[in-house]
């Protein structure tokens, strides 16, 4: 009975932490995207290059504000101009999941693609200034460059759509030395709802065990 209880506690654990993983990644993505599985030791200008691929990378999961950040896309919709931001600020105590894209090719290049997420995406940092305040969200260990010019996106020649449902991330560079950064924050959905998933998954399994029985 007790080896039974233990079992069910390692899989109430496991279906839990699955959830959690679930809500804080990457659906997908497309064209010239690409998911980075590590975070690098730098994104300095001209130090992590690469003329074919938009890099993402996790940077922070179930993060808590300890203070706010400003941010400057915060709606669905196509953005390119400065004109179309629009900039707004995410509070502290908020819980959110951090992503870092990365374009620094070795000559002038245009890429674009797509990267969809599990969860909503709460803001969009892409100006210079609000990509050095927001560093503190950084992956620990990798080297970020603060108040470089054009470390963020030149709105006109690069451009960002968001889908509807904020999950979607389109992008369009054109970029050269020093590269396109952005900076970007979805929802950690609130934990009862990521028990309930893991329970949920539970019931499921037993319901499996029971009817193969």
């Amino acid at each position: 009975m007790n080896g039974i209880k233990k079992n069910f506690s390692v899989l109430i654990a496991f279906a839990t932490l699955t959830a959690l993983n679930a809500f804080a990644g990457i659906s997908g993505t497309s064209g010239d995207v690409h998911i980075l599985a590590i975070p690098p030791t730098t994104v300095m200008p001209n130090a992590f290059e690469n003329d074919h691929k938009i890099w993402i990378f996790n940077e922070q999961m179930n993060h808590l504000l300890g203070s706010s950040v400003d941010v400057n896309i915060t709606a669905p919709g196509y953005y390119n101009s400065n004109g179309s931001l629009t900039h707004g600020t995410i509070a502290s105590g908020q819980r959110v999941n951090v992503y870092y894209m990365h374009f620094d090719p070795k000559r002038s290049k245009r890429r674009s693609g797509t990267v969809t997420f599990d969860e909503a995406i709460i803001g969009v940092i892409v100006t210079k200034g609000d990509l050095t305040a927001s560093n503190f969200l950084g992956a620990g260990g990798t080297i970020y460059p603060s108040n470089v010019n054009n470390m963020g996106l030149e709105m006109g020649s690069d451009r960002v759509r968001v889908s509807p449902d904020m999950k979607t991330l389109t992008v369009d560079w054109q970029a050269s030395s020093p590269g396109d950064r952005i900076r970007v924050m979805t929802v950690v959905p609130e934990p009862a709802s990521m028990i309930a998933l893991g329970t949920g998954l539970v019931s499921l399994f037993g319901m499996r065990r029971r009817s193969k029985k």
